[in-house]
């Protein structure tokens, strides 16, 4: 079997439909303005960004690289998940405005998704090691897929790294 690539594109993302039954709109309807009564993928990244940012201020933004314990390794678990619910809020409200023609939106958001997305893998690289996967390309380290999400920032224009804020908004 021929293992798929890993990393989903911002067009991957807009020409992606929700499960049958979704009450969710696709991003692409999102971008079009057509959801009727569904919940917009906008609405669905926002309600991402909330939750992760509540996480992470229950665990905190930073902590200590060392794992001592169980716990430390859950609070670290627990940050870089909430990191990376901050990328994919970025990444779905990028696809939204790149579907909707608005590229500067779009730069803006995957520069965000960026900054998320290095703090994810520097905590996941500093955690574990790579993993072979069944049914995509392996992992071999949590930083391999930097490049591609970087790439996804200056395709829109961006250059070089985006400068990167604490997410809450403070520096």
């Amino acid at each position: 079997m021929e293992k798929k690539r890993g990393f989903l594109t911002l067009k991957d993302l807009i020409k992606a439909e929700p499960a049958p039954g979704s009450d969710v709109c696709s991003i692409g309807k999102t971008a079009q303005g057509d959801c009727e009564s569904k919940k917009s993928a906008l609405k669905v990244a926002e309600e991402m960004r909330e939750s992760s940012l509540a996480a992470l201020k229950e665990v905190g933004f930073s902590g200590e690289s060392t794992l001592k314990d169980e716990l430390q390794t859950n609070i670290s678990n627990i940050r870089a998940l909430s990191y990376l619910g901050l990328y994919y809020s970025e990444k779905v409200k990028g696809a939204v405005y790149k579907g909707s023609g608005d590229d500067d939106k779009a730069r803006t958001a995957m520069g965000n998704a960026y900054c998320y997305w290095k703090r994810y893998s520097s905590l996941m690289n500093e955690m574990y090691t790579g993993m072979e996967m069944q049914r995509t390309h392996d992992l071999k380290n949590w930083l391999s897929l930097d490049k591609d999400v970087l790439k996804e920032y200056t395709d829109l224009g961006g250059k070089g790294e985006p400068v990167c804020k604490d997410p809450a908004g403070m520096e």
